[in-house]
């Protein structure tokens, strides 16, 4: 009887490796389980946080719906993005904010599809405390970051290129005098031709886009969408396991600032701005020991000016 029994449970296991084996084959079971488990850093058969976050959900809809026809700066994020007043603090509607509080670097990659019509002069992405916050690994969260980077650089500058071919014809053209409806001037050819490398985003007030000069010549290739990514702030000595968290924080930011030029992106450091001596988020800078205070965000302010982002329009020929 106990050697039917041993047979019956040794067919019925290799039955089950059988099945096993099959649907791996044909579904790639295997691959995805790794994926979740070690890139994702969550338990097959459990939605990723972004997913279970009903403010994701709905603050995604209603990005869908802005088209920020007008906007020169996209900014993608978390509440640290949500809660910065950039267009205040500018004095003018320059960036279309995308910050959804609770937001992680997989919410932010699932989002790379989002604002397709998107052509103005710079992306940022700043994502990653929540990673951090949730006990991500760095590898696998910088990992997404850069992913996400190199995805939207590749999606711009595809797109740049498909609406600069479309151009040609028309700007070729004779008498295409027709007004812009962005709020913003567009571009003279001098302009689209500057190097790729100068981020300002200070377009001077040259010849308007209009003149016969203009139509009756080629465009120069246009510049790249520059994207930038922000390095993700320490946390404040009081905050809960702040020291080691802070410490993986240091390996996410070293590994995007490695990444960088590999991926097509700029990575902007903010500890310089943010960070007492001892790596802590200096108190000054911090509501809460995460999130920024107005001074904090003015400091990052600051330093994105300094990369060339965030400069108002000189509309004094305007």
């Amino acid at each position: 009887m106990k050697n039917w029994v041993l047979v019956l449970s040794i067919v019925l296991n290799l039955v089950l490796l059988g099945v096993l084996v099959f649907l791996n084959d044909r579904y790639g079971l295997w691959a995805k389980v790794q994926r979740v488990a070690l890139e994702e850093g969550r338990l097959p058969g459990v939605a990723a946080s972004y997913e279970l976050n009903r403010n994701y959900q709905v603050r995604r809809e209603m990005f869908r719906l802005d088209k920020n026809a007008s906007a020169r700066v996209l900014m993608l994020g978390d509440s640290l993005t949500a809660q910065g007043e950039w267009n205040a603090m500018l004095g003018e509607p320059l960036v279309a904010n995308r910050g959804i509080d609770g937001d992680t670097s997989a919410g932010v990659l699932a989002r790379m599809s989002d604002d397709a019509d998107f052509r103005g002069d710079a992306v940022v992405i700043w994502i990653g405390t929540n990673d951090v916050l949730q006990g991500g690994a760095a590898g696998p969260v910088a990992e997404r970051i850069m992913e996400a980077a190199s995805e939207k650089a590749a999606k711009l500058e595809k797109g740049l290129t498909t609406e600069d071919t479309e151009g040609t014809e028309e700007e070729a053209g004779p008498g295409l005098d027709k007004p812009s409806g962005a709020a913003f001037s567009k571009p003279s050819a001098s302009e689209l031709a500057r190097d790729s490398k100068n981020t300002s985003l200070t377009r001077s007030a040259s010849s308007p886009a209009s003149s016969p000069a203009t139509n009756n010549m080629l465009p120069a290739a246009a510049p790249k969408v520059q994207v930038f990514v922000l390095g993700i702030p320490p946390m404040a000595r009081w905050w809960e396991g702040a020291r080691e968290r802070n410490a993986v924080i240091r390996e996410i930011n070293a590994r995007l600032a490695e990444g960088a030029d590999q991926n097509g992106y700029r990575f902007l450091e903010l500890k310089t701005v943010l960070a007492a001596q001892n790596g802590f988020l200096r108190e000054e800078m911090t509501s809460d020991g995460v999130h920024l205070s107005a001074k904090g965000y003015v400091a990052v302010l600051e330093k994105m000016k300094s990369a060339g982002l965030m400069k108002p329009v000189d509309r004094q020929n305007h």
